[in-house]
């Protein structure tokens, strides 16, 4: 008998009675399992079926005491019960409902406070309210669809008693989802568990309660759990069979019905089966033992050659086998040699690897190989570097993405045409650079075939010829477009020469015009052929012929000459100002000047702007104190000769005081003008007629104007003859017209209107700067452009304040008209609101003739002195003797005068004496509070306290942006007794 029968006898022997006693095993095992399952999903089923009923019985609980609340007492609030059913909702249940026995709802928090509550018609819903009226008892229902909610729903329901009787139903509806939970609690993953109630619909399932909640139950179930506990067999609604146990609830008549997968049953059996394949495992093994027996002649061999091959197949040395077995010996000589051999030629295959991988990665062009299909599974660094992808990123069909999308469909045919027919692959197509711009690429690639002809491999490349592309396209439109573009760059320029207002000449280094653009003639007078052949400096201004040398000697020397200005004679004789820029070109120049005059002018004029501006803050200061000196001067001099008329007078002592007095006048008013002075030269007052000015303006505006804006005049008959210089009158309505022609763009009405008008006080008061109250012509320019807003409006009058673009305003339009007409004695408004257009009004003062007030012949004689009732006058002036005169003025006007040298002072006076009826004081102060503070400090102590301010500088805190604050009373130094009498008089609301 040979080895290999003896060991399959062995073997059979042992494995017979094994098999057999692990049998009788399995199945007395398997009976015990099956009992114990059973028992355990009993036990399982009761314990859910209580967990169930406590629930049920907490919610009954919970409606128990909503039945009881006062809010359902009669007379209670079905608003406050209402609430308190929410309360009890965010704890459990869905929705709280309470029917009467018809079925209405009386509250229904499923629906919102104040909605209608329908009547119930659902069957299972009648049923349960049925049984809760006949019963007086908590119930559950069967599973039904809320029809507020449309939810698969149970509820559990109680009655609300009145006089011991249920008068109406309450219920709180349970998702059905909150018994899946407690199903799903503490039982086992693989078993089923459901909840069935008395009309055997699914209310509740362990797992997949939302696939199976309403579904009928199992016809195995339905048909075994009928009673109030035991067990069934049959199958899930799945399908799967099941063996298991069920409970019903006391409370609700609900059945909790657990089934355990036979699958799970069955696992005994399965353990045993491994049991008895441990045992043969062990047969195994001693069948094992004895083929060991058997074969220990040939194992160390064996052993040795397993060796050898392991060493072979981790490519590491393989040493000669010597055995007592010839056959093993040979076998390991050859594995040893083949060892040798296989080492030699990994070695030769790493070097070429290393060889072509240096190459590969230390050239410009993007290398990539695949596989015979075409799949790519290699590239070099370069191609990581130059797309920026991550590496490993384009293996596969990948590497198709990166192209741009017009070229995908193209590139991906080809290479599928040449996977298909093996032929070279070459194409150009757009290849995603890393920085996410496509540039064009070569793309070859050549197949590597085996002794039998069959592509084993691909190998291609990638070139960059972006750089290529470009230069070919640029020539491609340069020989296309060469002849066109010169011919438009020489009309182009040909243009520019012949059309523009700038002068251009080329010149050549021996200083001599060769050639001049038509702007010569028309800015100059001078035509082009007049000039050439003349000398470079023949036009300059004799101021300016070094500074012209000095630009020519270093274009002669090869630099460029920028920015320099030279005045030009005209064919007139007149010199304007050019900014020429001179760039040398071999024996010529080219010069190109630009007309700078009036920008020249605009800089003078702001020079002397800024001049004015000092001057104005200078003769502010000096003006102030000036004019403190003057009033006590005059006042003073006005009270020696009011008192010296009393009594018999001395003639030539009245004459001196006469004399000083008009000096002292005289004063005052230069002071006056300095205070008013403006921006422009002294002016050249005239008798004018403004009809006459607007009429003989009419063609020049209208010229400046243009075709679409309309022109009106409106002149007043017997206009007033206006004292003002005629030039300065005719650049203000010119200014004005322009501006409002900047503010009609599209075109509108210009309406110029003349008119006699009389300024009183109270406009004077509140007036933009120094107006007096008087006769005056008036000169309104009106437009209907777009109009401005106050705060625009407000600033107009501003130095270099404008609203049109850079470079076409200056902002010192208005400023110019507006400081014109104060140094004329005049007076200059605005109004505007947005959509209706601009009025600007110009005030001239009336030219009254010989034998009015103010000319040659005397005026009036002064008024008396406006006597007072003895109220009682504060007066605040830090200037001693100005101080001392007010106080003697007043109290010569009749009444009781108090005087302070500083705010402080004043206002303790003011508190200490409650009688003042008038606060008279300084604007300018010395010490801590100006006149301002001290006035509003006062009228907070006092608010019925009368304030008059006196100044002798219009630039204080009294006025803002030219216009007196509202409500203040102002009396400007220097001032007469008689004058002042009079001013605190009106202030006293004593005289009109």
């Amino acid at each position: 008998m040979s080895t290999r029968a003896r060991l399959i006898l062995l073997v059979t022997a042992v494995l017979v009675p094994l098999v057999a006693f692990a049998a009788i095993l399995l199945a007395r095992y398997s009976a015990g399992e099956q009992e114990q399952y059973r028992a355990d999903a009993a036990e399982l089923a009761r314990r859910i079926s209580a967990a169930v009923d406590r629930e049920l019985t907490g919610l009954g609980a919970a409606l128990e005491a909503l039945a009881t609340s006062p809010a359902l007492a009669p007379g209670g609030s079905l608003a406050a019960f209402d609430a308190q059913a929410r309360a009890v909702l965010r704890t459990r249940g869905t929705f709280v409902a309470m029917r009467d026995r018809t079925g209405q709802q009386i509250v229904n928090t499923a629906l919102p406070p104040g909605a209608p509550l329908p009547v119930s018609t659902d069957p299972v819903i009648l049923a349960v309210d049925r049984d809760v009226f006949e019963t007086g008892r908590t119930v559950a229902s069967d599973l039904y669809t809320g029809r507020a909610t449309g939810q698969l729903l149970v509820l559990v329901a109680t009655p609300v008693l009145r006089d011991g009787v249920p008068a109406y139903s309450l219920n709180i509806a349970l998702d059905p989802a909150r018994l899946a939970e407690i199903l799903a609690m503490g039982s086992p993953p693989e078993w089923t568990i459901a909840l069935v109630d008395r009309r055997d619909r699914i209310i509740a399932r362990g797992r997949q309660h939302e696939r199976f909640v309403g579904r009928e139950a199992t016809p195995d179930l339905r048909a075994q759990a009928t009673g109030e506990g035991g067990l069934w067999t049959g199958a899930t609604l799945e399908g799967t069979p099941v063996l298991g146990a069920y409970a019903r609830s006391a409370l609700s008549g609900w059945r909790v019905a657990v089934g355990v997968p036979s699958d799970v049953v069955a696992g005994p059996l399965r353990r045993l089966t491994l049991v008895l394949l441990g045992l043969a495992a062990l047969v195994l093994g001693l069948s094992g033992a004895l083929a060991a027996w058997f074969a220990r002649g040939i194992a160390g061999p064996l052993v040795q050659l397993a060796d050898a091959a392991k060493r072979l197949g981790q490519g590491g040395p393989v040493p000669p086998v010597a055995t007592g077995l010839r056959e093993a010996n040979d076998i390991g000589a050859a594995l040893a040699a083949a060892s040798t051999a296989l080492r030699d030629r990994e070695a030769a295959l790493r070097e070429s690897e290393a060889r072509f991988q240096a190459i590969a990665d230390s050239i410009d062009q993007l290398i990539w190989s695949t596989r015979p299909d075409g799949f790519h599974d290699y590239y070099n660094a370069r191609w990581y570097e130059y797309t920026g992808v991550p590496e490993g990123s384009t293996d596969g069909a990948a590497w198709n993405d990166i192209f741009h999308p017009d070229d995908q469909e193209r590139a991906w045919g080809a290479w599928r045409r040449c996977l298909a027919t093996g032929e070279p692959y070459h194409i150009e197509y757009r290849l995603r650079h890393r920085s996410g711009e496509y540039r064009w690429v070569i793309g070859r690639a050549l197949p590597v075939r085996d002794e039998a002809g069959r592509i084993v491999r691909w190998y291609g490349t990638c070139t960059d010829v972006q750089a290529l592309k470009a230069a070919e396209a640029a020539l491609r439109d340069l020989n296309a477009n060469l002849e066109e573009r010169v011919a438009e760059a020489t009309a182009e320029r040909d243009l520019v020469w012949r059309t523009s207002r700038d002068l251009f000449l080329i010149c050549g280094l021996d200083g001599l015009y060769r050639s001049l653009n038509p702007a010569w003639e028309e800015a100059l007078g001078f035509r082009p052929a007049e000039l050439v052949g003349t000398r470079f400096d023949v036009l300059a201004h004799p101021d300016d012929v070094a500074a012209t040398r000095g630009a020519f000697e270093r274009l002669v020397a090869g630099e460029s000459v920028r920015d320099v200005d030279i005045r030009v004679r005209a064919k007139s004789g007149e010199y304007r100002w050019y900014s020429w820029t001179c760039i040398p070109q071999g024996s010529l120049f080219h010069a190109a000047g630009r007309d700078i005059t009036e920008r020249r002018q605009l800089e003078a004029q702001l020079r002397q702007s800024q001049k004015m501006e000092v001057v104005g803050q200078l003769t502010g200061g000096v003006a102030h104190d000036f004019n403190n000196l003057l009033t006590v001067v005059t006042g003073h001099l006005d009270m020696a000769r009011r008192r010296l008329e009393t009594g018999p007078a001395d003639p030539r002592l009245m004459r001196n005081i006469g004399h000083a007095l008009e000096g002292a006048q005289r004063a005052a008013t230069l002071t006056h003008r300095l205070l008013a002075f403006s921006r422009q030269s002294p002016l050249q007052p005239q008798a004018v007629d403004l009809n006459r000015v607007v009429g003989g303006m009419s063609d020049l505006i209208r010229r400046t104007l243009g075709e679409n804006i309309a022109i009106e005049t409106v002149t007043a008959g017997g206009l007033w003859q206006a004292e003002a210089d005629l030039s300065g009158v005719e650049n203000a309505i010119l200014n004005l017209c322009v501006n409002a022609r900047d503010a009609m763009p599209d075109g509108g009405k210009l309406t110029i209107e003349t008119a006699n008008t009389h300024l009183d006080g109270t406009y004077a008061a509140v007036a933009r700067g120094d107006v007096k109250p008087g006769q005056y012509a008036m000169i309104a320019v009106c437009d209907t452009g777009g109009g401005m807003p106050p705060d625009i409006r407000d600033r107009v009058f501003e130095p270099f304040f404008t609203t049109k673009p850079v470079g076409k305003g200056t902002g010192l339009g208005l400023s110019q008209v507006y400081g014109f007409m104060r140094q004329s004695g005049g007076h200059a408004a605005i109004y505007s609101e947005i959509g209706e257009g601009t009025t600007v009004k110009l005030y001239f003062p009336r030219l009254r003739g010989a034998g009015a007030p103010g000319a040659d012949e005397a005026g009036p004689a002064e008024p008396a002195m406006e006597e007072g009732f003895g109220e009682t006058i504060l007066v605040v002036e830090d200037e001693p003797m100005v101080r001392d005169f007010t106080v003697a003025a007043l109290e010569d006007a009749g009444y009781r005068v108090l005087a302070a040298g500083d705010g402080p002072s004043g206002l303790a006076l003011l508190d200490a004496h409650p009688e003042i009826a008038l606060l008279f004081t300084d604007v300018v102060l010395a010490g801590p509070l100006n006149g301002r503070r001290v006035a509003d400090e006062a009228l907070r102590r006092r608010p019925d306290l009368k304030v008059l301010f006196t100044t002798g500088y219009t630039r204080n805190a009294i006025v803002h942006h030219g216009r007196l604050d509202e409500g203040v009373e102002l009396i400007s130094k220097p001032f007469t007794a008689v004058s002042l009498a009079e001013k605190v008089a009106r202030v006293l609301e004593r005289v009109d």
